[in-house]
């Protein structure tokens, strides 16, 4: 069957010239019209000139006095008269008008371009919701609805403090709150009213009302026009609403309209199918003028459904099915979007062979990177402090901008890296002052200019500041190359940026007089991101070249002979629209007004008369059922398949992806791994280099043998970001710095109770608190502190006074101070085997032949000691926990305290003991400490303490020791035992590093999702 197009132009083609350009064609969109006007070329065999052809808009448009209104300043106008037509004790402003306000628009526009009597409609709503409101008729849920709804119609003061139902009963809701609900409502009259006359009396007006007055005034525009001496065909039409249907019946009975429906096939005929909604009141009104009997060449459609698990899989699939096709005319071959989010997908994907592709339907640019750009430049509006006269701002939305895409450089990502290393919750337009000097250092005055991430850390006061400040931004992202030199990347960021820009111009043409309407920027934002919710970035090509991609409703009067549709689901097609309306289902019904059933007929029937007029089909399903898609397969195929009896093949296709990572369960020791292995904790440089084995390298390996390797071998970490809170870590060097500094004048020294009294309750220690606060977590920042400091310092003040008050107690007696954050090491001995790891003593280390030298590793153990001190002729190596307590002690030290996890604290300070003891470090704490801690150790008790110092002055102190040992010296030979035990499993080239199963901290682990 020919192209219903094609039909149409041979039809009209026997016309001579003359009689031709008496003819205007109309059609639904511009697209069908040209290729009309081609078809109706090749037809022609002489020179003639092309008769007008017109959309129905532009149509409605010429035969109208008024203008199209823009729609922004249709809600400024709106608001306007919204605010005169309501109550509010407090008048609402522009940002919470705007959902309502562009609902209400929008419904005005389907009142008049259905020619509804909107007295009779806007009484019947008001005396609806009358009875609607009546709360104690009504379910529990839908009290709640109502409730949610009408909340910001109720003053607090008009609702009891007592007053704790969930319902809504009579009681709950007062008189004042009933009079601001059902306000709205009744004022939708007069506003609709007073709206439209002063739009009028403007000459301006919007889509529905100008083809309202159009129809009001037929009769006055048919007798003042030529309209008689022309002839208007309308093509390819199948919903009207009622202004359209109006107009068509006037030109009708005047002799001077045509119509050609596409209703050739008996499918958009079928009583039993929707796509047939308005196919026979058209005919009966309106009689077609091409041939009326129908044809029928179903059994020649080839139709294959391809369903997949991905949404994005199915562009691959499409360009997979172009790659195979080789028509003679691209032209002939059409992919129809119902889903918009498909087409840059797609358009990544195209493959060469296609050549010329035309698109020609709307992006929407909410989708866009432009508009992320501009929800960070909100939100950092929106977040934004004063501080001692300037303007600092929230480090979310600064990191997003310097990380989006058309800011990103490698400055930027610097400085973004800065913001997180030195926690910066709140930055400072200052911190680029140094990007900007460098940038203009080499450059004359009268190219020099600020950067853009300078540019975008701005306040702005009014929304005049803010579009001024936008449209700056903006035209710096532009990118200026020579049109053929543009990457087609680039191409698109620069029709995002344009389109953008548009609406900004447009807005601040606007606001020029009005700023009453809009007087904050928080408004402004929120106006202009709703605007480009709406806005559509415009594809049109040239549409008689190449591959035809385009949207639903810009398939209207077209056929392809091969078809492909994508997202043939029951979400996306017919989809369920949901009804941003004042006027319920019950009216809209009644009045004649877009139902949901109207979109099912629309959608109907472009899907049938597509299908209908190919020779091969291809559908494409999504299969994945998630909390936006069903999964279910649109109900027009199901028609085709049950319905019809169509065959259709199916083939249920595996989305093309990477094979995904295997789980990273272990690693084996090879030759690059051991080497990495002993150089990190075997350092040849001696014994002050190196990082070398610490406690907490220890307590990671019994955790899990796998994270040990990922994070103390490789080092790799987490991603840098800003702790908005003090780390736990970073809490606990805070609190051993300034142990340290308070007790420092006492090394080698009795610590006296006058001192600790003395630091106790003079002030100096909160102030040395702030200070190792300011330099270990605002990295020596002179900013004053924020609300969210102060119970940390608080926290942190109260776990120190405990420390000195348990001290204290001590102190009365004797409390020789030795010292803090003493660094000790010391070395252990080994030799790789075939077998295993071989232990050596250091006399063994020191007898090693030297031809045999390079066999002998010397495995640094290292750690930083929080405190020794001497109590009761005790040696007491004190280890400061600021978290729970939890000092498990395995009676069989030997065997379990490298198996235990939850003995981390004792092995983390019986380690320290060991390193003590044993220590190869130059000391760096005086003579006199030497002399002390060296000759008496030997009539000294080394002993093992853990001070929980978030536990009173009573109960901070735990001694590490069993009902049967006392001190570390009683401890040493298990504990030795261990820790070689320990050595030779981490250095046993056999023995992989793991993933050790259901340890307790795997959902804190920054490795969690590469081994679980």
């Amino acid at each position: 069957m020919k192209p219903f197009l094609q039909r149409v132009a041979e039809h009209y083609a026997t016309l001579s010239s003359e009689q031709l350009q008496q003819y205007v064609f109309v059609f639904p969109n511009r697209r069908a019209g040209l290729f009309f006007l081609k078809h109706l070329s090749q037809i022609v065999e002489k020179p003639v000139f092309a008769p007008e052809v017109v959309t129905v808009n532009q149509l409605f448009q010429s035969l109208s006095k008024l203008t199209l209104a823009d729609p922004i300043e249709l809600l400024f106008r709106l608001y306007e008269v919204y605010k005169e037509n309501t109550y509010h004790s407090t008048p609402q402003s522009f940002d919470d008008f705007l959902f309502w306000g562009r609902m209400m628009l929008n419904d005005f526009g389907e009142v008049d371009a259905n020619r509804v009597d909107a007295d009779t409609l806007f009484r019947n709503l008001a005396d609806l919701k009358d009875i609607d409101i009546r709360f104690e008729s009504l379910s529990e849920d839908v009290q709640e609805s109502v409730k949610t709804f009408i909340k910001d119609f109720q003053d607090n003061s008009d609702v009891s403090a007592n007053n704790t139902q969930s319902g809504f009963a009579e009681n709950n809701l007062t008189a004042t709150a009933k009079q601001k609900f059902f306000h709205i409502w009744r004022s939708l009259l007069p506003i609709y009213k007073t709206f439209r006359n002063r739009l009028y009396n403007d000459g301006k007006a919007y889509m529905g009302m100008l083809c309202r007055d159009v129809i009001e005034h037929i009769d006055d525009i048919f007798d003042a026009d030529s309209l008689q001496k022309r002839t208007f065909v309308f093509v390819g039409f199948n919903a009207l609403n009622a202004t359209e249907q109006a107009l068509m019946t006037c030109l009708h009975d005047h002799g001077c309209a045509q119509f050609c429906w596409d209703y050739t096939h008996p499918w958009l005929t079928d009583p039993h199918n929707r796509a047939s909604l308005f196919s026979s009141e058209n005919l009966r009104l309106f009689p077609n003028e091409l041939k009326t009997e129908l044809e029928n060449q179903t059994s020649e459609i080839a139709i294959h459904l391809l369903q997949l698990p991905s949404s994005t899989g199915q562009a691959t699939e499409v360009a997979h099915i172009l790659s195979s096709l080789q028509p003679a005319d691209w032209t002939q071959v059409g992919v129809v979007l119902p889903a918009e989010s498909m087409l840059l997908p797609l358009l990544e994907v195209m493959p060469d062979t296609v050549g010329n592709v035309n698109v020609t339907m709307g992006y929407p640019l909410k989708m866009t990177p432009v508009y992320s750009l501009l929800q960070h430049l909100s939100e950092l509006q929106l977040l934004c402090v004063e501080k001692s006269g300037e303007w600092l701002f929230y480090h979310k939305p600064v990191i997003a901008l310097l990380m989006h895409p058309y800011v990103k450089s490698d400055k930027s990502v610097r400085k973004a890296s800065k913001i997180r290393r030195n926690n910066i919750s709140y930055v400072s337009q200052s911190l680029f002052e140094e990007t900007e000097q460098d940038r203009n250092r080499q450059l004359p005055e009268s190219e020099k200019s600020v950067s853009l991430p300078f540019l975008m850390l701005q306040h702005y006061t009014t929304a005049k500041d803010a579009l001024s400040g936008l449209s700056q931004v903006l035209n710096r992202m532009v990118v200026k190359k020579q049109q053929e030199q543009l990457k087609e990347a680039e191409q698109l960021q620069n029709e995002y940026i344009y389109q953008t820009l548009k609406v900004v111009n447009r807005l601040e043409r606007m606001l020029a007089d009005k700023k009453e309407v809009c007087p904050s920027v928080k408004t402004l934002f929120s106006l202009l991101l709703g605007i480009l919710q709406d806005t559509t970035v415009p594809f049109e090509g040239e549409p008689l070249e190449g591959l035809q991609v385009m949207g639903m409703l810009e398939s209207r009067s077209l056929t392809f002979s091969k078809l492909i549709l994508t997202d043939v689901n029951d979400e996306v097609l017919p989809g369920h629209p949901a009804q941003h309306s004042y006027i319920p289902y019950d009216l809209r019904h009644v009045f004649s007004l877009p139902t949901p059933e109207r979109q099912d007929a629309v959608y109907a029937y472009n899907f049938f008369r597509l299908v209908s007029a190919a020779n091969e089909v291809y559908l494409l399903q999504n299969t994945i059922a998630d909390n936006y898609n069903s999964g279910e397969i649109s109900r027009f195929v199901l028609q085709l398949e049950h319905q019809y009896h169509l065959p259709i093949d199916k083939q249920v296709l595996s989305t093309p992806v990477k094979a995904p990572v295997p789980r990273l369960m272990q690693v084996e020791k090879n030759s690059q791994v051991m080497r990495e292995l002993l150089d990190k904790f075997c350092p040849p440089e001696g014994m002050e280099s190196g990082h070398g084995l610490s406690a907490s390298a220890i307590n990671t390996y019994v955790s899990c043998p796998l994270r040990f390797y990922l994070e103390g071998v490789k080092g790799y970490k987490e991603a840098e970001k800003v702790e908005e809170n003090i780390a736990a870590n970073d809490f606990g060097t805070v609190i051993h710095n300034t142990m340290q500094q308070l007790y420092q004048p006492f090394e080698g020294k009795n610590i006296t109770p006058e001192y600790i009294k003395k630091i106790l309750n003079d002030g100096k220690t909160d102030s040395i608190i702030e200070n190792n606060y300011r330099k270990v977590y605002r990295h020596n920042s002179s900013a004053q502190f924020d609300g969210k400091d102060l119970l940390p310092l608080h926290v942190i003040q109260s776990y120190v006074k405990n420390i000195l008050r348990h001290d204290l107690q001590i102190a009365e007696t004797s409390l020789i101070y030795i010292g803090s954050e003493m660094k000790c090491g010391t070395q252990r001995y080994f030799i790789l085997t075939e077998n295993g790891v071989q232990i050596l003593t250091k006399d063994e280390a020191e007898k090693w032949p030297e031809d045999k030298k390079n066999e002998l590793q010397a495995l640094l153990l290292k750690g930083t000691i929080d405190r020794v001190d001497i109590v009761n002729n005790q040696i007491r190596i004190i280890d400061y926990k600021t978290g729970a307590a939890h000092h498990v002690f395995p009676e069989d030290l030997k065997a379990n305290l490298y198996i235990s996890e939850n003995s981390d604290h004792v092995r983390q300070t019986l380690f320290y003991c060991y390193i003590y003891e044993n220590n190869e470090f130059k000391r760096s704490y005086g003579d006199k400490i030497t002399t002390l801690t060296q000759s008496d150790s030997e009539n000294k008790n080394i002993t093992p303490y853990i001070y929980y110092v978030r536990n009173n002055s009573k109960s901070i102190e735990h001694e590490i020791c069993s009902k049967n040992i006392q001190g570390y010296a009683n401890m040493r030979e298990p504990f030795e035992i261990a820790l070689e035990e320990l050595i030779k499993e981490i250095f046993d080239k056999n023995r992989p590093f793991y993933a050790k199963p259901k340890f307790n901290n795997c959902d804190n682990c920054q490795f969690r999702n590469i081994c679980q």
